[in-house]
Formats: C-alpha cells, sequence, structure tokens
C-alpha cells in the first residue's frame, strides 16, 4: 500500500511522491490538512483533489477515515468543502460519528452525516437519517432522531 500525504492544498503535486507534515512544510497546523490515502489524483483546473483508499485526514481539528474523499480548494488553497464516501468515521474531541457519507461546508463550519448517521459521546447515542452538526457551536440537528442519553447523575434523577 503506498500512501500519498499533504499538509497544504497547494502542496499536493508533493504528496504524489512523498510524505509531508504541516510542520515540516512551515504551515500552520489549522490551516492544515493532513491526509493519507492509498491514491491520491489531482485536478488544479477544477480545484479538486479525489483521496482513494484506506483515506485518513486530520482538518480544523476534526480526524476522518472513509473509502474515498473529494475535497474541494479555492485559489488560496484553503478548503472549501470536503465529501467522504464508504465507512466514514468521524471524531472530535470525545464524539464520534459514523454513516456512509459526509458532508464538510468548510466555509460555513457545517459537517452533514446520512447512510444510517450514528452520533457518540461517552454513553449518550444518537442516530438519524440525517446529522448535521454546526462545528463552531455544536448545535445538532437530527431528522427521525432516536438515541440514548444519560441525563443527571448516574442515577438517572435530575437533582
Amino acid at each position: 500500500m503506498r500512501a500519498a500525504s499533504l499538509a497544504l492544498l497547494p502542496l499536493l503535486l508533493l504528496a504524489a511522491s512523498a510524505t509531508t507534515r504541516a510542520e515540516d512544510a512551515g504551515v500552520a497546523p489549522e490551516t492544515a490538512a493532513e491526509v493519507q490515502a492509498d491514491r491520491l489524483r489531482v485536478d488544479h483546473g477544477r480545484r479538486e483533489a479525489r483521496f482513494e483508499g484506506h483515506v485518513r485526514a486530520v482538518y480544523s481539528g476534526l480526524e476522518l477515515s472513509c473509502d474515498l474523499m473529494e475535497v474541494s480548494y479555492d485559489e488560496r488553497g484553503a478548503v472549501t468543502a470536503l465529501r467522504a464516501s464508504g465507512r466514514v468515521a468521524v471524531r472530535r474531541g470525545e464524539a464520534r460519528a459514523t454513516g456512509e457519507r459526509a458532508q464538510l461546508d468548510a466555509r460555513q463550519g457545517v459537517l452533514v452525516l446520512e447512510g444510517r448517521p450514528v452520533l457518540t459521546q461517552g454513553a449518550n447515542r444518537l442516530e438519524g437519517t440525517r446529522i448535521t452538526v454546526h462545528l463552531a457551536s455544536g448545535k445538532l440537528e437530527v431528522t427521525e432522531a432516536r438515541g440514548f442519553f444519560r441525563l443527571g447523575p448516574a442515577t438517572g434523577a435530575p437533582k
């Protein structure tokens, strides 16, 4: 398995042949995306990158793994959108989300999971047909929500 890694999208050509970390490239980690995948295809004209096979990415405090990830970026190389599919798993702090598909609007800071999405944090579990997470505020929107939530102290009785 040959891995391609990158620290910033403008460095995509480096990624095809070398392992690059944000710190090694002189890029601030909070503005960088670090990605590993079996294959990488880049279309600079369309400002798109496609990562295939065993994809693992860290971007803006999110850790993502999936089978396929497509990234759109602007003229400065900043990520504008991310689409992931196939065994998607996202982690941010203690929260973990899984589903078949995920879309990130990086400009709005909104993550949408579909395809039997599940969100867990500690003993809490939330499922639906679509889970939307507003990353800055932590607000959630869940379509057809169902789940298990631990409320109050361990006895379940609020104080």
